[in-house]
Parts: structure tokens; sequence; C-alpha cells
């Protein structure tokens, strides 16, 4: 039983020297494991496939901490059914709020504390911090503010611990578990353990990765810094190392000699060699040549920015013969420019896989079932029935729906009037009445089945009836078969994971509330909240795309370019502070009373430039760094520190920007044609244009699908 750790700075090849590793011990060794989060499970799977035999595979695994507790599950026993999910969780946080609110001092149940109690009891648990533990700290502490925000958080713990006992199982909960199994279960018995790509555990994992010490012949463990000069770029890091350290001491674990890897592979270009060792050193050193692999971008607003890393990317595929796959492009928000990417990515015909996830709330199932029961916790206004008529999943046509709003808006329609008697005033009655008819009456039948004092589980059963009863799902079904051959594979995609999610949202609630009493009112609040807690997740829809995410969350493949946009003051690195519901002075004074929790906003600094650091040595080849001078409601915007150093750090390298002058490239058929009237116009005004912008006009002007649509924008012009 050894520990040896791995020490190498970014591109040093710490993960290719685990796959080394494998391949060297597979044939003597029965069980060789790789743990890895659970966002590079995948990219470490087709990897390990890749460097061994068919045959050997069966002795070595990728697994992560959950599967490793589905395994041993499997061995040990131990099934542990009706594990409480995210959505589950934020609706028993809801009613246990509104039923408390009166005790709370700091807390009540808007959206924002549901969050917060349910971030902060995660955290408890991660760092194994029990009920018992706070009611000592309560006693202990001296600060007013701090004991009473503990005396809050133990009445959420306790009630929301008494709820999951008698029947859930709390994802929180599961690694904890994991821990205690592992020393039953002979899974790392004498086995070959790596562990790679984490940059950090929690109290749980540490004790998950100290039982494994003690089963396992072996446990290698990676960590991306430089072990003869630990920078504060790897501060985290270190520290993550001493304490795994000290878990092998304090269990007798021989610590072998580690292993330090100084050769760089993965950089085929002196500037990001350059960066790697200088971005974060103490003293950095100038690149004296000009950079030919490093792009630096001044754009007027995200919306330009965008657009240029558009045709970037159509320059490299073009002309560099790159893959779409080659390419990953880094933000820092990307819920801000997701709904611009998609456009603009849309435009220049560019497949894009955005690592993000989408709120079910904007399901139009979602929708379907909200206006049912918006019809009947509005008392049938006239907007409530009109948006259920207008989501397509009755057999009226448009223009029925049309002329039914009309005359609803004319004569004032609501509540009983929709359902007591027949329309009778104005014209086309007998239509209108049909339409009437065709929405109200499956709503009335509904009604009548929960006419008497309603519980969770009858409404919850009668909403999944009517939807049955009135073809619902056939309904749905057309659509996504529409969109699936529509090329609209997400959407597509989209509306069956919202489908599924409904239920299941629909099934935790009678679980969580059987025989509640429930107006509909309420059942939709708490049916809403399960929404907003719920995603959708979504997997490339082919091999070859361009992979979109967020710097502290996506990890990308193996990249040869990387664009880094919004490279912001005050976004990269960001103005973190959000010190969640114990602000920075109460954690150092509970780590005084030895309860130590998550890292404050001064460690996640840390953290964060350290996202930082991993995004800037992504790529193999070339790098665009991007930046704005607005935002998209006009603010000036200034360049973040990390821009203000790379031209420090790159004498020579020239910056680009649309700012004071607009450039124009030929790319795809779509946005060149745009880009030729632009010319043309600079033209008319006696503006000089380059004169490939004639062969451009002359290749338009000869293809039949642009030829008319290219005269037509010329008379428009001229006129």
């Amino acid at each position: 039983m050894s520990l040896q750790m791995v020490y190498g700075r970014a591109g040093t090849g710490k993960t290719e020297y685990c796959f080394q590793e494998i391949k060297k011990y597979i044939k003597n060794t029965n069980k060789i494991y790789m743990i890895t989060p659970e966002q590079f499970s995948y990219m470490q799977e087709k990897r390990l496939l890749d460097s061994l035999d068919t045959n050997a595979v069966l002795n070595a695994e990728v697994i992560t901490f959950n599967r490793m507790l589905d395994k041993i599950k499997t061995e040990v026993g131990g099934i542990y059914e009706n594990l409480i999910t995210k959505s589950a969780r934020a609706m028993l946080m809801y009613n246990i709020m509104q039923e408390n609110k009166e005790k709370f001092t700091f807390l009540n149940k808007s959206d924002e504390n549901i969050d917060l109690a349910l971030k902060t009891i995660t955290e408890f648990k991660k760092h194994n911090v029990g009920i018992e533990d706070i009611e000592k700290n309560i006693s202990e502490v001296e600060d007013i503010n701090l004991k009473l925000k503990l005396s809050d958080m133990l009445q959420v713990y306790k009630a929301y611990e008494k709820a999951l006992s008698k029947k859930f199982i709390d994802e929180d909960d599961k690694l904890t578990r994991l821990s205690k199994l592992i020393t039953e279960s002979t899974l790392f018995d004498n086995s070959l353990v790596f562990v790679d790509e984490f940059a950090g555990f929690t109290a749980q994992e540490y004790e998950i990765l100290k039982q494994i010490m003690k089963k396992a012949r072996k446990v290698i463990i990676t960590s991306c810094m430089d072990e003869k000069k630990v920078e504060d770029i790897f501060r985290p890091n270190k520290q993550v190392v001493d304490k795994i350290i000290n878990l092998a001491k304090e269990t007798n674990i021989e610590i072998e000699k580690p292993v330090i890897l100084e050769n760089n592979y993965r950089f085929k270009s002196k500037e990001l060699a350059h960066i790697e060792k200088n971005i974060y050193a103490n003293k950095y050193q100038k690149y004296e040549e000009n950079p030919k692999n490093l792009y630096l971008f001044l754009a007027n607003n995200p919306y330009s920015e965008i657009e240029h890393v558009a045709k970037q990317i159509i320059k490299l595929v073009r002309d560099k013969h790159y893959e779409y796959r080659d390419i990953a492009i880094i933000t820092k928000d990307i819920d801000s420019i997701s709904s611009i990417a998609k456009a603009v990515f849309g435009k220049y015909e560019i497949p894009v896989y955005m690592d993000e996830k989408d709120e079910l709330s904007g399901s139009i199932a979602v929708k379907y079932i909200l206006s049912i029961l918006d019809i009947f916790s509005k008392n049938w206004s006239a907007e409530s029935v009109l948006n259920y008529a207008k989501l397509g999943f009755s057999n009226l046509e448009k223009t029925e729906i049309y002329k039914l709003e009309n005359y609803v808006k004319k004569w004032g329609i609501r509540g009983s009037k929709w359902f007591k008697e027949d329309f009778k005033f104005g014209e086309n009655l007998e239509e209108l009445n049909v339409i009437r008819k065709n929405i109200v009456e499956p709503l009335l039948i509904f009604k009548e089945k929960l006419n008497k004092q309603k519980t969770v589980e009858q409404i919850a059963k009668q909403i999944c009836l009517f939807l049955e009863e009135n073809n619902f799902y056939d309904k749905l079904n057309e659509k996504i078969s529409a969109l699936e051959e529509a090329g609209e594979l997400k959407l597509a995609s989209n509306y069956k994971q919202s489908m599924e999610s409904l239920i299941a949202i629909l099934d935790e609630m009678v679980l969580l509330f059987p025989d509640s009493p429930m107006s509909f009112e309420k059942f939709k609040e708490i049916f809403q909240i399960g929404l907003k807690s719920k995603e959708l997740g979504s997997i490339p829809q082919t091999l070859d795309e361009v992979l979109l995410g967020d710097v502290d969350r996506t990890r990308s493949h193996k990249v040869k370019a990387c664009f880094i946009i919004g490279v912001n003051d005050g976004v990269f690195p960001s103005i973190n502070k959000n010190e969640g519901f114990f602000n920075d002075k109460d954690r150092d004074n509970l780590k005084i009373l030895g309860t130590e929790l998550a890292k404050g906003t001064n460690e996640m600094l840390y953290d964060e430039e350290f996202n930082i650091y991993k995004a800037l040595t992504t790529a193999e080849e070339k790098l665009y760094l991007s930046y704005t001078s607005q935002n998209l409601d006009g603010a000036s915007l200034r360049a973040s520190s990390i821009i203000i150093k790379i031209k420090k750090m790159f004498p020579k390298l020239k910056e680009e920007s649309d700012v004071t002058k607009v450039t124009t490239e030929i790319s795809v058929q779509e946005s060149t044609f745009n880009e030729l009237l632009y010319n043309l116009r600079q033209y008319k005004d006696g503006e000089k244009i380059d004169k490939v912008w004639f062969e451009v006009f002359n290749w338009y002007e000869k293809n039949p699908k642009w030829k008319e649509k290219l005269r037509k924008s010329i008379r428009r012009t001229n006129s």
C-alpha cells in the first residue's frame, strides 16, 4: 500500500503519464481504476480505449465517484431508493421555509433564500458538519449575528433531515455513505488506482481517498503544480497535496518518491509556451519576437466580438484545414452571450456545442401544464385561457383562436362567463361557441374531478389523466418529429427531456406531500420551484463541433486553437462578492471553533486565477484573446489585467480592432453577401475598396441563387 504524487505544470503530460503507466502494468494487474471528475469521464474513457488493446481494456476502467458508488452498492448491497433530486430538494425546502418563516432572523421563503439554504446544507454535508456540530458552535460562538445565522440554519437543517429520514436519501449524503461502504467492499483490494484531473477535494472525497489508500496496492494522484517553485497560482493545489500526504501518514501508507514532469509536450508554438511559464510568474520574461500564434482583438461590443471569432474560425477551417472540434471558445459568462452566439454562429454556418444547461421552465410542455393550473388559480382570467389555447395542443386552428381572442377582448369575457352559458352577443356566435366548448369542456371535466378538498396526489393524478385523455403525448411527439425532420435536434431533445422531467417532478411532489391538502395556487407555486431547479442537459449533436464553454466549468478536450472572449476588467478575473450565507468573517470564526467550511472569497480568488491559467494553456497552437469597449447596454468597459500583462509580455503584439475601422472579410455565402453590400455602399460613396470585392460581385452575379437578390439589393441602395 503506497501513495505516489505526480507533479507537473500545464502541458507536461500528467494524464499521458497515467495512461502509459496503465499500459505498462495492465498485463500483470487485474484491477486498474482511473478516478476522474464527471466532466472528464467521457474523454478519459475514449483515451483509455485508444491507448490499450481491446482485451486489455477489460482490466482497466475509468470511474467517477458516482459510478464507484453504483458498483459498490451492487457488490455489498444497501440499495438506496428514492434518492432526492435537486428539484425535490428545492420543493421540500420551499415547504420547510414557508412553515417556519416566522422563526427565522436572516432567512425567508424567497427563491434566493431557498437556494441559499440548500447550498449551505450541501456545504455542511460536503465538509462533514452535522447538526451536533452546529449546536456546539451556537453554544460557543460570541458573534451575535453568526449565532443567529447558525440558529436559522439549525432549524432548517433539522426540519430537512427529519423530512428526509422518512423516505429519501439526500444526494449530498451519497459520498459519506460511499466512504463507509468501501470498507466492506473488495473493489479496490490490491488494485492500482490513478486519480487525475482534480483541482481539489471536499472533506467527503478526502475520506473516500483515505479508504481507497488503505485497500489499494498503489494510488497515484496527479497535481498541476511546479513542485520546485510553488507560485501563487499553484497555492491551492499545494494545499491539496499537503492534505493528501497527511492522510497517507495518518494511515501509515508508504509515500513513494514523487514523479516530477518538467518537459512540456502540449505547446506547438513558442508563444503559448511563453504564456504558460510567465503569465503568473513573479518576474516575467518578455517575448521579443513578433508573435505569430497569439492574437489580440478589441471589439466594439459583444456582438462584433463574436462575429470576429466566427470569421477567424472560418479562416482556420478553410485555410489551415482545422476541424471544428480542434477549436474551443471560452468565456466567463456564457449565459449573457449564448443568444448572440447562437445567432452569429448560425449565420456563419459554424456547428457549435454550448456547454450550458437549459432551464426546464421555458419548455412548451411546462407552459402547457402551468397554463392549466393558471386557469384555476386565476379564476378563468381571459389571459390564462387564451395562453392555454395558443400553445398548440388543442384541436383549433390559429385563425379560430384569433377570432376567439378578438371576441373575448371586445366583450370582456372572464370568470364564469367562459362556461356558465353560451356567448350571446355579437356575430358568428355559433362558430365562437364551438371554439369555446372545445377549450372549456375538457377543463371543466378536470375541475369536476377535483371539486372536493384536493390533495397533491389527486391533483398530480388528474393532470396526468388530462394529458392522456386530450392526446397531449401524441401531439408533443408530432412536434418532436417535425423538429427532427427540420434538423432542430437540440430542441427536439429538449422537448423529450422536458416531458420526462415534468412527470418526474409530479412524482416527486406525490412522494414529498402525498396526502397534503393543497390549493391549485400553492400546487403551482411548489411545482414552479421544482421546475426552476430542473435543468435540461445536452450532448454534442455531431462529432465535429466547436466547443463553447464557461471558464469555471468547462474542461476542453485536446484543441489546436482557443478563443478566450470577454477578457474585460471585473470579468477576467471576476469581482467575486458572493460570500454565501456565511461571510468570510463567519467562516474564520467557525474555523477557530473547529468547523471548517468551503473556501471564502479570498481563497476562491486563487481558484479563479487557476481556472484562467488552465484556459490560457488549453490550446496547442493558437490563442486568440478579445475584449470589448462597451457592453450590450452601451456602458464603457476596460481591458482586464490579463490583457495588460499580455501586452507587456509581448511588446510586439499588434492589437486589431473594429472600434474605429470596420473590416470586411470573405467567409460563408450569407455573411459575405452582406459584407459585399457594405463594400458596394462604400464604393458608391467614393471610398476605395479592395479589388477582391469586384470578383465577389461577379460570383454572386453569375450564381442563379443570388443573382436576383443581388440586383434587388442594389436597386434599394441606389433608390
